[in-house]
This record gives C-alpha cells, sequence and structure tokens, in this order.
C-alpha cells in the first residue's frame, strides 16, 4: 500500500509521477507560494484607482506590476492544470467540475453577451486565478509537493503584511469610518493558519488579523471573522475532545478574547455608527436594501430566456451604479442570478453541495483539517450572502489554497481505507 502521508524511496505510482511533470511540482509551489505573498504586499504598493477612491487619502499607483504578477501566477496554474490532465475532475476531485462549469458558463456570458469583452475578460481572469488555482493546489498536494508548513508560512506572511497596512491606513486621522481595504484577505488567511491545530503561534497570529479586521468596522468581515472562528472550535472540540492541543492553546484563546474585547470596546462609537442604517430597510448594509431589490426585480422582469442563462456578464453594473460607488452586487447570489439566470445558481448550488460534502467526509474521518475547512466554508457561505467573493476577486485564491489541500488530505485518506 501507499502511504501518502509518508515519503519513500521506491518507485511512486503513476499518477504521482504525472503530478510532478519533468521534477518541477516542487518549484510550482514555490513560485505560486511567493507569488501570494508578493501580491498581498504589491496590492499595498500599487492601490487600483477604485479603492483609492473610496480610501480618499490614498494615491492611486501604477497597477502593470501586480497585474503582471497576477498573470504570470495564472498562466503557471494553467500551465501545471494542463500538463497534469484538463479533465477538472480527474484524481476523484469532485469540486473541480462545478468549479469549470461556472468559469465556463461566465465565458460563454461574455462571448455572447457581453458590450465589453476586453474589461470581462480581465474580470474573468481574476476570477479564473481562484477556479483553476484550486484544481491545481489540490493536485500539488495530492502529490506531496504542497505541504501544510507551505500554506502556513504563506499565510502568516500574508496576514502580517495586510494587517500592518491596513492598521497603518484606518488609524489615519484623514480615514473614513468602514474602510475598504481587502479585510476579507484576513478572513481567507485564518484557516490556513489554524490548518494544523490551534497552537500558540497560530491563535496569536488570529488575534493579530482580528485586529486588523475589527479595525476596518466592516460589519461583514467582522461577523464572517467571529462565526467562523466559533465554527472551528466547535468542530475542533467535537473531533479531538481530549487533545492536549486544545489544552495547551487556552492562553492563546485567551489572548484572543481579550483583543477582539478590547478591539470593540475601543471601536464601540464607529461600530454603533456603522449599525445606524439597520433600522431602515432601505439603506440597511450601505443601501444594499435598495439595489437588492433592483436586481432581483430586473431579473425577474426579464423574458424568459434572460431569466433562466442570465443578461449577460456583469450586467448588474448598470443596476447597483444608480445605488451605490460599488459596481458589484453585494451578494454573490443576487449577481449570480442577473448575470448568469437560473442555469448560474444551478451550477453554484453543485458547488455547494460537493463542498458540504467534502466536509462532512472530513468530520467523518476526523481529519485535521476539518475545523479549518469547515471555518473557510463558513466564511464563504456567509460571504456569497451579503458580499461578492466569487466573481472578480483574486484574493479568494486563498480560499482555494484550503479546498485543495483540504480535499487532498482527504482523497488520501479515503484511498488507503480502500486499499
Amino acid at each position: 500500500m501507499w502511504d501518502l502521508t509518508k515519503r519513500h524511496t521506491q518507485n511512486p505510482p503513476n499518477f504521482l509521477r504525472d503530478l510532478n511533470f519533468c521534477n518541477m511540482a516542487k518549484y510550482f509551489v514555490l513560485i505560486l507560494c511567493v507569488g501570494l505573498v508578493l501580491l498581498v504586499y504589491l496590492d499595498w504598493l500599487f492601490i487600483s484607482e477604485a479603492r483609492a477612491a473610496r480610501s480618499s487619502i490614498i494615491e492611486p499607483g501604477n497597477r502593470y506590476i501586480p497585474r503582471m504578477i497576477r498573470a504570470l501566477l495564472l498562466g503557471f496554474i494553467i500551465f501545471y492544470v494542463i500538463i497534469t490532465g484538463l479533465d477538472p475532475g480527474k484524481y476523484d476531485f469532485c469540486i473541480g467540475r462545478p468549479l469549470f462549469c461556472l468559469a465556463g458558463y461566465m465565458f460563454l456570458s461574455i462571448v455572447w453577451a457581453s458590450a465589453n469583452v476586453s474589461g470581462h475578460m480581465f474580470l474573468l481572469s481574476k476570477t479564473l486565478l481562484w477556479i483553476i488555482g484550486t484544481v491545481a493546489f489540490f493536485r500539488l498536494a495530492l502529490g506531496q509537493y504542497l505541504s501544510s508548513r507551505h500554506i502556513t508560512l504563506t499565510a502568516g506572511l500574508a496576514i502580517i503584511i495586510q494587517t500592518f497596512f491596513t492598521v497603518r491606513l484606518c488609524l489615519s486621522p484623514e480615514s473614513r469610518i468602514g474602510q475598504n481595504t481587502m479585510a476579507y484577505l484576513l478572513i481567507w488567511c485564518l484557516p490556513l493558519i489554524l490548518i494544523k491545530g490551534p497552537s500558540f503561534r497560530a491563535l496569536f497570529l488570529v488575534a493579530l488579523a482580528s485586529v486588523g479586521i475589527i479595525v476596518t468596522i466592516k460589519r461583514g468581515a467582522i461577523l464572517a471573522f467571529c462565526v467562523s472562528l466559533c465554527v472551528y472550535f466547535l468542530i475542533y472540540i467535537k473531533l479531538f475532545p481530549k487533545s492536549h492541543i486544545l489544552r495547551k492553546c487556552i492562553p492563546g484563546i485567551i489572548i484572543i478574547v481579550i483583543v477582539v474585547f478590547c478591539m470593540f470596546f475601543w471601536q464601540w462609537e464607529n461600530i454603533s455608527y456603522r449599525m445606524d442604517d439597520v433600522s431602515d430597510p432601505a439603506s440597511i448594509g450601505s443601501g444594499r436594501g435598495s439595489f437588492w431589490r433592483s436586481i432581483f426585480s430586473e431579473w425577474y422582469n426579464s423574458n424568459l430566456l434572460n431569466m433562466i442563462f442570465g443578461l449577460g456578464f456583469f450586467t448588474v453594473e448598470s443596476t447597483t451604479g444608480r445605488y451605490t460607488e460599488s459596481i458589484y452586487a453585494h451578494s454573490d447570489w443576487l449577481e449570480i442570478l442577473h448575470d448568469f439566470g437560473l442555469v448560474g445558481i444551478a451550477i453554484f448550488i453543485v458547488l455547494h453541495v460537493k463542498i458540504i460534502k467534502t466536509l462532512q467526509q472530513a468530520v467523518r474521518l476526523r481529519k485535521p483539517t476539518a475545523p479549518s475547512l469547515g471555518m473557510g466554508y463558513c466564511a464563504f457561505l456567509m460571504i456569497n450572502i451579503y458580499s461578492l467573493c466569487t466573481i472578480g476577486y483574486s484574493d479568494t485564491i486563498f480560499f482555494s489554497l484550503l479546498l485543495g489541500y483540504s480535499s487532498a488530505s482527504l482523497q488520501t485518506s479515503q484511498k488507503m481505507l480502500k486499499q
């Protein structure tokens, strides 16, 4: 029996050799991990015009370098997936096919209905980074080239960089309340930090990330952080109730509680100000109440073909532009319904079902990655409802790193049980 959790000196199975094209898989891992950390830094060094306009205190930078890095990473990812097999479901990866179906449907929507093909292709490329990245990370982890050490190091550096720049911006006297600083990137990194268990070092980084999340006063990010972290510990305690690790990390948990409490106490006036719109159905959620109804009405009142196949890639921009400075629907479900119709919703539901089944199997087999996967999926599910992470957001590649690695770890256990 070939145990994927151990190194061997004998010849590996054919599928493992296929995943190490020309003995370059370890270099692919190095390039991807370094590239992800570099992108976090470069996105702060070269601020986009949209983010600069929303922040009101920082100047936009030339985006050529970060865009080039993203293009190179996407190129490496596509190349690796092609040489290891075009079928996204190869090696029994159940999440791969619905992901590729969603990406393929987006591409067809651009070709058939888009009036801005080049601009929408750029948004699609950012989406493909995390969609195809999930397949690539799964295969790299399945071949033992992507390890938990790579993941925790990459996520840890990303948290430190992101938190530093976020706090520096939000504490500026000219900064406005509710600063848009990519707080969800920190949400995606948290389950990666905890993927080896709740060690003191991991919990310290969680406490650090909580500062970067709460100081932004982004209600959706704060809610996703609090709920998903509770999900992590609930699953961990259920699977490992007598774990000595849990006892040893009590000081780290206490630090997180103290930091979160202090941050809420410090920022409570600003948090209360951000909650003032809750009582008004029209303005609730920074105007979400108004443009959510408009987005749904526009889809519902369209013709039958548009209801089934959607109004076209990113056509939701024309609707949201009447109510908010943002061009997104601030709900993945509504955006997909509007742009891709019932067909897109069906594909998205299948994707969720596949992730849930993967999580259920991980819990049943008591996999150490199960708590992190549960935490990551909880955040994904919540952000899908009231924000956006599926279309046009390359930061979601950190979630794809979690999906790919967790699925490969589960696949390893299932192969061993069958043998």
